[in-house]
């Protein structure tokens, strides 16, 4: 998490100064050390959170609404955590496909805004197909499904 980007985000939501003050003391002067049997290494943090602390997860959530509110009729964006669900809707794979690239690309925009990357080894995929369309594939005796096609940006989630 970029702490510059999460502050103007507190600045958009017109979180007040106390608010904001009270988060910028609560995130600076940081070290991470980094102990091994035989080397201690200690630097300071410019970015993220700590991790595990009672106000991580209201600044995670603050800073990823950005990806949830691109929730429209036509795809949606569920988060838990630092994992989230995305969820799109086709007549065909042709119409899912291109559905679920544009929320993608969309994601991927915002993602760039928040200086966030999608870890695409994480990424899965699942395609559900209507009752319907079972029905009639089976009328037609075809057995042949053709998988959609999900292009996903690289990169990981940091």
């Amino acid at each position: 998490m970029d702490w510059s980007i999460l502050f103007a985000i507190l600045e958009s939501y017109a979180i007040s100064d106390f608010y904001k003050n009270f988060i910028f003391h609560y995130l600076i002067d940081r070290n991470v050390v980094f102990v091994d049997g035989t080397i201690n290494t200690e630097r300071q943090c410019f970015m993220g959170y700590p991790q595990g602390s009672v106000i991580a997860p209201g600044i995670w959530n603050i800073y990823i609404n950005k990806i949830l509110e691109l929730n429209t009729e036509e795809f949606f964006v569920q988060a838990f955590a630092d994992d989230s669900a995305l969820v799109t809707t086709g007549r065909n794979r042709k119409e899912l496909e291109g559905n679920t690239n544009r929320l993608l690309a969309l994601i991927s925009d915002k993602l760039e805004e928040l200086k966030l990357n999608l870890s695409v080894d994480e990424c899965q995929a699942l395609a559900i197909r209507s009752k319907q369309n079972n029905i009639r594939q089976r009328a037609r005796r075809s057995t042949f499904i053709r998988a959609p096609c999900f292009k996903l940006m690289t990169g990981a989630l940091n």
